[in-house]
């Protein structure tokens, strides 16, 4: 058509028309990516920075990092849950440092000797992700959990714990989660940075401070012992990784993972000291007489933080003084525990006969709060 013989209304029609176009092109929303991990690292460092691989060292800090999907600055999705699970071998250590109640954590109150890191976050707020960095409290854990690591946002009057457990059936290495992040603000990203010896004076300008003006609190831990709340693996070979895995609100039975694994693993296992000793004694001195043996196994173990700490127990024989013997026939009328009764690898309650008890076993650890105490049973024979 000549334009010349266009009417005013259909030459308006056509710039609505050029104009919805370029609106609509404007307007689309940009595509969402799926929920998932932008990215991740888990790193234990020395004080310039530097990785530590030195077997039974402890690092000066343990930065543990993660950020999701966002589109325009928000989150793909919103994060539920999260687990991060630790190379067997690298030892966190509850009893380092006093522990903050909870009365105390509620109040603002937690002393300063029982900080153990800090916690900077990203979260979506107000219309934009906002940054902030909060101190990691030492808690009294509850039943069943190895260790609670608190924290809290005071605008926010949210509490978030994270809650310590052993991979008890594989290699009993360590893991820890948060559960039930909120969804208002949705998290972003997270770095939590533990400190490896937390009573170090090096770490008194982030002690309580680190997150003014939102926390309150400060000062230096005082005369609290030096000792490691961190330790690296006493087995060297290759890099071992740290996994992350997360849950989101819209398909929490569908979690997404990553994995980071430092450029070198543990070396210097030469070093690392190991000096166990063993004793066994009767509880009667009469000759050719039945009698019961405590066992005792012990590896000294240093609360000294410039100590490589103690190599582990991989095996352990024990060789009875001459003349003293085990008399199978004493076995007779007893029953046996099958390894299944016995839940050997699994996480379900030991349901051995009483008849297959023999006697009573005790485990004690300086990163637990009290023994560990168990039975000991009469197996099947094989």
């Amino acid at each position: 058509m000549d334009p010349s013989m266009e009417t005013p209304s259909r030459r308006y029609g056509g710039a609505v028309a050029v104009l919805a176009t370029i609106v609509c092109a404007c307007a689309a929303p940009a595509a969402q990516a799926s929920f998932g991990i932008a990215s991740f690292t888990a790193q234990v460092k020395n004080a310039d920075g530097s990785l530590t691989t030195q077997a039974g060292a402890h690092p000066f800090v343990g930065v543990t990092s993660f950020t999701m999907n966002t589109t325009g600055g928000k989150p793909d999705g919103g994060l539920k849950d999260v687990r991060v699970d630790i190379p067997a071998g690298l030892v966190p250590n509850p009893e380092a440092t006093p522990k903050c109640s909870d009365a105390a954590f509620a109040a603002s109150a937690c002393p300063p000797a029982t900080q153990v890191g800090t916690e900077q976050l990203t979260a979506f707020l107000l219309l934009a992700p906002t940054t902030v960095t909060v101190p990691l409290y030492n808690m009294v854990a509850g039943p069943n959990q190895v260790a609670d690591i608190a924290f809290s946002i005071p605008v926010l009057a949210a509490r978030t714990d994270i809650i310590g457990g052993v991979r008890d059936t594989s290699d009993y290495g360590e893991f820890f989660t948060i559960s039930g992040i909120p969804q208002t603000p949705a998290l972003i990203s997270s770095t939590l940075t533990f400190w490896g010896v937390p009573a170090d004076p090096a770490h008194d300008a982030e002690r309580g401070r680190s997150c003014t003006p939102l926390c309150v609190g400060g000062g230096a831990a005082g005369a609290a012992d030096r000792v490691p709340f961190l330790s690296l693996p006493t087995l060297c070979g290759p890099p071992l990784a740290t996994k992350l895995t997360a849950y989101s609100y819209e398909s929490p039975s569908a979690p997404v993972t990553a994995k980071d694994t430092p450029p070198t693993g543990i070396v210097g296992c030469d070093k690392v000291p190991f000096a166990p000793s063993v004793a066994v004694v009767p509880d009667t001195t009469q000759r050719d007489s039945p009698a019961g043996a405590a066992v005792s196994l012990r590896v000294a173990q240093s609360r000294d933080a410039a100590v490589l700490a103690s190599s582990h127990v991989a095996r352990a024989a024990v060789q009875l003084p001459e003349g003293m013997t085990i008399n199978p026939s004493a076995a007779n009328g007893l029953d046996g525990c099958s390894d299944a009764q016995a839940a050997i690898g699994t996480s379900r309650a030991v349901a051995c006969p009483s008849a297959s008890k023999l006697g009573t076993a005790t485990i004690d650890t300086p990163v637990l709060p009290g023994p560990l105490k168990g039975s000991v049973f009469l197996g099947d024979p094989k």
